[in-house]
This record gives structure tokens, sequence and C-alpha cells, in this order.
């Protein structure tokens, strides 16, 4: 990987134009991959709190636009005939998905609440994230097991489809103000 800003001053022989004898010295190198490793440490290291929330929180709120925007509305046209199977394949796919990004937000939440920080921005985002993760738990959740054991009613599917509009709102709300901190 060639990265000019990890340039040193080392000579390395080549054979120039000039003479077919003579070397021409280069202050170009390769960078090792040992090198680009301290590199990218580096850049970790200075990742901050409010970055990694703003990075947990756009990868939720991505997370959360895909289950309105694509999976609800494709789990409403399941016909009836077809509806505990399809709720089943749902309820086990999307919960290998929900786990990773509630844990990455949970963890980005936690870090910037012990570093300290108070900005007003932070604490709307970290809110944000906590109404998402209520409305998940106490409203998504609950319903999706009803839906499993009852099946589809339209009484049960305005309750899901309320508590989305919640966690969107909350996705949204930590997003935004993730980045604005």
């Amino acid at each position: 990987m060639y990265r000019a800003d990890t340039l040193k001053d080392k000579a390395v022989p080549s054979i120039g134009p000039q003479s077919p004898a003579q070397p021409v010295y280069s202050t170009a190198r390769v960078t090792t991959s040992t090198e680009a490793t301290r590199v990218d440490e580096r850049i970790l290291r200075r990742m901050t709190p409010v970055d990694a929330l703003s990075a947990a929180a756009a990868l939720h709120l991505g997370f959360q636009l895909v289950v309105t925007a694509v999976v609800y509305p494709a789990l409403a046209e399941v016909p009836d005939d077809d509806w505990p199977r399809a709720h089943d394949a749902h309820s086990r796919r999307i919960t290998l998905v929900v786990g990773p990004v509630y844990g990455l937000l949970a963890a980005a939440c936690l870090w910037v609440l012990v570093s300290g920080s108070t900005h007003p921005f932070v604490l709307i985002s970290v809110a944000g994230a906590v109404i998402s993760a209520l409305a998940t738990a106490f409203g998504a959740a609950p319903v999706h097991g009803d839906l499993g054991r009852t099946g589809r009613t339209l009484h049960l599917m305005g309750r899901l489809r309320s508590a989305d509009r919640v966690r969107l709102g909350g996705a949204v709300l930590c997003a935004v103000f993730a980045l604005l901190a």
C-alpha cells in the first residue's frame, strides 16, 4: 500500500536514464503491513465516543429505515395461509441483525455517557436510542410474539406499525443529534 504521508528519506537505488551504470536515489518507498497497521491503530485511537455514537446511530438508522420501508411492507403482503411460516422466518432472521445493531448502539451510548459528555446534542441522541430500544423491547417484540402465537390481525399489525414509527422517530433523533454533536 502506498501512502504519501508515510514516505521516509531512505535512499533506494534504481537505474536511471542518465547512465545505465549509475544509480539514482529515490526517497519513495512502499509502506509495510506493520506500518499500515500502526497507521490504522493511530486512527482508531483517535475515534472519540461521539464518533462511535455517530457511526452506531447511522448504522441503526439505516437498519431501521430498511425495516420500516422494506421488511414490514413485504411482511404485510404475505397471504394469510403463508403467514405463520413467513413470520417465523422473519423473526429468526431479524434477530441475527437486531442483536448486533442494538449492541453496538448500546455500547456507543454507554461509552459516550461514561466519557462524561454532557453536550445537549449528545444527550438528545442517547435519548433517541433509548426511545428506539424501549419501543422495540416493550412494543414491537411483544407484538411479534402475539403475531406468532395468535396470527395476524388488523389490531396487532396496527400496534406493530405504531411501535415501528416510534422506533424510526427515535432512530432519526439519535442519528441527527449524534451527527450534530
